[in-house]
């Protein structure tokens, strides 16, 4: 009794003494998984100067972490850095009045243009002020007074429509007339009643009736009002933009020093870890295969899997997301964009996510070309070379990488991306797919055992329990 007591004493203070190690090391996880990633990567590479420098495993694992951090580390440090600047400067450069005139090429390119349109958000929002102020019963202004303004706007409206040259004055007097007779039935009614109500919604179902047969159809006109925002929404994106990134990226006068001095012991762990999972990784490996609870051939089919996975799954993402993100860089580069390092990270990072991909950055910016700079040529080589080189270079290097080794399904992949990003953040990319084959191959371990134990007389495993060297039994 005193012994089983004693070892749930002990099970607790593990547990307990468990939680603390983790809560000491959770700021370092992300870099230590990035080491493991990066050793398991070049580990090749380490091997090979091994031999060169005669079996002395110090000096091939300094070799090797210097090699890692030259080639790999300070360069993404070095994008990274970029990238941050250039999004700072684009936030602080993106005022309404520069996004106002981008906003009329857009229409005018995408057929969105709207004659009238300012002077229609202007009947909208009188008669959207009158309709509140009657809802809480408070007649803030004269009805007929608004109802005569909202007039001499249609007037303006027809005279916009005309001057566009897409109709003759007949037809913009017969577009423009059941819009002045329901203002009319406006100004006529009581005021503070359900009757106005009434009749300023038959206004604005009038007004989009117009908007309608302008542009053609309901999602037009949905595209039109989007292209088009008022002042004070565009204020609204504008301060949103603005507080998300300086939310998400230090500003130069604060925390910077903070900030800094994390990335730096981030990267000196890592570099660290790099160095003795190089030199010290099989003794460390055999020293956990011991401690941990679990049958041997089970913990080397796991590392076998982490490898596996490492090399194929995480290696043909890294290696394509960065080929589609370096040859999209070169067509931003020669296209005139802005702000390149910045849609390179971005082209690196969504290149990763299953059915998101490099498109969701070239595409765009294909279409700001022709809409918003319109600049013909650029866009169009742009889709072209995003198309063809970019977005189909990634059906070149997973199958080149991966050759028949693991491989998770799409929807998998979707999913574990999304809920690892959402979970742990931009490492999530990474950590998410791993997570999902672990489990996958300890779900196997286990359909395995029950399927051993299926073929076990349960007589026999009751004799096992009491005797295990008893005839007929076979270990587990």
């Amino acid at each position: 009794m005193s012994r089983l007591v004693s070892f749930v004493v002990l099970i607790a203070v593990i547990l307990v003494v468990g939680f603390v190690v983790y809560r000491v090391l959770a700021k370092f996880m992300p870099p230590l998984f990035l080491a493991c990633l990066l050793v398991v990567m070049f580990r090749p590479v380490y091997l090979w100067i091994l031999q060169r420098v005669g079996g002395r495993s110090r000096v091939a694992a300094a070799l090797t972490t210097i090699g890692v951090t030259l080639a790999v580390l300070l360069p993404a440090m070095g994008v990274f850095t970029i990238a941050a600047i250039e999004g700072l400067d684009l936030v602080a450069r993106v005022k309404v009045s520069s996004v106002r005139p981008q906003l009329a090429r857009l229409r005018k390119n995408a057929g969105l243009e709207l004659p009238g349109a300012e002077e229609l958000r202007r009947i909208e929002g009188s008669l959207a002020e009158l309709m509140e102020a009657g809802q809480r019963g408070e007649l803030m202004v004269d009805q007929r007074m608004v109802v005569e303004n909202d007039l001499q706007r249609v007037m303006r409206v027809e005279a916009s429509l005309i001057a566009s040259g897409q109709f003759d004055d007949a037809t913009a007097r017969k577009m423009v007339e059941p819009l002045e007779k329901a203002l009319g039935e406006v100004a006529s009614v009581k005021p503070d009643t359900l009757a106005t109500e009434t009749a300023i919604q038959k206004v604005q179902n009038l007004i989009r009736d117009l908007k309608i047969d302008v542009l053609g159809s309901g999602f037009m006109v949905w595209a039109a009002d989007l292209a088009n925002p008022s002042d004070e929404r565009l204020g609204e994106v504008n301060a949103a933009v603005v507080g998300w990134a300086q939310r998400s990226a230090p500003k130069a006068t604060s925390v910077t020093l903070g900030v800094v001095a994390s990335y730096i012991i981030g990267l000196i762990v890592m570099v660290v870890s790099i160095f003795f999972f190089f030199a010290d990784g099989p003794k460390m490996i055999n020293a956990m295969m011991n401690l941990f609870p679990l049958d041997n051939r089970y913990e080397q089919e796991l590392l076998l899997e982490f490898d596996n996975v490492s090399r194929a799954v995480v290696l043909s993402h890294l290696v394509s997301a960065l080929a589609q993100a370096l040859l999209a860089g070169i067509a931003f580069y020669f296209a005139g964009l802005n702000a390149v390092f910045l849609l390179m990270l971005l082209t690196f990072t969504l290149a990763m996510v299953p059915f998101v991909g490099a498109a969701s950055v070239w595409a765009p910016c294909a279409l700001y070309l022709f809409f918003i700079e319109e600049r013909f040529w650029p866009a169009v080589l742009l889709a072209i070379w995003g198309a063809v080189v970019v977005s189909c270079i990634d059906n070149v290097i997973k199958p080149y990488i991966l050759h028949g080794r693991s491989k998770l399904h799409p929807l998998l992949a979707l999913l574990s991306v999304l809920g690892g990003v959402q979970a742990l953040g931009p490492i999530g990319i990474l950590i998410g797919p791993m997570v999902v084959v672990f489990l996958s191959t300890l779900l196997k371990i286990l359909h395995r055992e029950m399927l051993h134990l299926e073929g076990e007389p349960i007589a026999s495993l009751f004799r096992s329990a009491q005797d295990p060297a008893a005839p007929g039994t076979t270990e587990v």
